[in-house]
């Protein structure tokens, strides 16, 4: 059976789990712009309720929040699939 290969530069995601863990950086004293990088989104963007953002923005964000983060694992949570 064919499938399309996904869209990860399409825009059809709400900002929730970007939104999760800038929050969750933030706690930590991470300004919201620093996981933002290479986005083009704004802490503001995130309140909006029509935003939307794609899946390669989400990736970015939780490439930047593993690089900033005091201890990435245990902060976000087990990876799934890993097992101990």
């Amino acid at each position: 059976m064919y499938r399309r290969s996904p869209n990860f530069v399409q825009c059809v995601h709400t900002p929730q789990r970007i939104a999760a863990v800038i929050d969750v950086l933030g706690k930590d004293g991470v300004v919201a712009s620093r996981p933002l990088s290479g986005t083009n989104l704004k802490a503001a963007d995130l309140k909006v309720s029509t935003t939307r953002v794609s899946y390669q923005q989400v990736e970015t964000v939780l490439r930047n929040a593993a690089r900033l983060a005091n201890d990435p694992p245990s902060r976000f949570g087990p990876v799934s699939g890993c097992t101990s």
